[in-house]
């Protein structure tokens, strides 16, 4: 089923706000998060580990760890907004119009039913069809995702599949309900480049075809470069600069966006060290004033503004955004 949508963002989040709770406090972990995810195009949300990217894209459908809280912000999903839907109504969006594809799908997948047997119950939920048409529906979504003998795939148990595998019934899984927006959460960690290449392929493929939206979380800019249409770079719980992927890999402006590219290996030219980025991003209970970026910026350290104000959006280009007081100088 293709649904119409309100407008071509499908999912718009608007300062979002996430904190945890824990034994030494509260600290908002996402803060003042704003990102679209428009149909028909694949998004990027890209930083380090820790930067509040899963968070992000685990508020969306309401799947936030019990000790994480979305206290702040709107999720609008084709014009309606999802932190305030009541809880039986968004039931029926998960799955139905939002997938998710989980990092591991070992963690993910029910080692005690077989491949078939979960992607067929996800369809008997969404699409409301008897078991024996849902079985046969589940082997074609096998077969969509690519799986060689997919009726045999059905009958087998996650333990019985490789990484790659595994990954693609996870996809299976997701698509079951013919979702509108594919989230997707570092869905090629732990495999290896050929097997990564084909899994970020199948998830292009099935969203550009029927005009789905992807939210891709990675922290891998090569990624980004192959696959991404816009970007989003995160760092510290905020969003430092977003736009056109092809405009922000040709001319970053922010100095936390640019340090990222510089990291990327090469495979022409001089072999030569990789820079590093000095330092270590900041802990949630220990966000620093100003730009949350300042204490490894070499750009800050003569700029009392970059050590206590946190820097609004720039326009930098059609539809590119940077948080810095410091763009003419990147």
């Amino acid at each position: 089923m293709v649904h119409r949508f309100v407008n071509d963002d499908l999912l718009r989040l608007e300062k979002l706000r996430i904190d945890i709770h824990a034994a030494r406090g509260t600290a908002a972990v996402v803060d003042d998060v704003s990102l679209a995810v428009a149909a028909g195009r694949v998004t990027a949300l890209v930083g380090e580990s820790g930067c509040g990217k899963s968070m992000t894209a685990l508020a969306v459908p309401r799947l936030l760890p019990a000790a994480a809280c979305c206290v702040g912000g709107r999720i609008h999903f084709d014009g309606r907004d999802l932190r305030v839907m009541p809880e039986e109504e968004l039931r029926r969006v998960r799955g139905r119009r939002i997938g998710m594809v989980f990092q591991e799908p070992m963690a993910a997948l029910n080692p005690l039913m077989t491949i078939g047997r979960q992607v067929a119950e996800a369809i008997e939920l969404h699409a409301g069809v008897r078991p024996r048409e849902a079985a046969r529906r589940a082997v074609q979504k096998l077969a969509e995702v690519a799986l060689s003998d997919p009726q045999r795939v059905a009958r087998q148990y996650p333990h019985q599949l490789s990484g790659g595998m595994r990954q693609r019934a996870m996809i299976a899984v997701a698509l079951a309900g013919d979702p509108d927006l594919i989230i997707a959460d570092e869905p090629t960690t732990a495999l290896d480049a050929t097997i990564q290449a084909q899994i970020l392929e199948l998830l292009c493929a099935v969203t550009r075809q029927r005009g789905r939206a992807l939210l891709l979380i990675t922290h891998d800019f090569g990624v980004v470069s192959a696959v991404a249409d816009d970007v989003a770079v995160m760092y510290a719980g905020r969003i430092v600069e977003r736009g056109p992927a092809a405009q922000v890999l040709a001319r970053p402006r922010h100095p936390y966006t640019a340090a990222l590219l510089r990291c990327v290996p090469r495979l022409r030219g001089p072999r030569v060290a990789l820079p590093v980025i000095p330092g270590a991003p900041p802990a949630p209970f220990a966000w620093p004033g100003g730009c949350r970026y300042h204490p490894r910026c070499a750009l800050a350290s003569d700029d009392a503004r970059c050590r206590h104000e946190q820097p609004t959006d720039v326009s930098v280009g059609a539809d590119h955004v940077a948080a810095c007081w410091k763009t003419e100088n990147t």
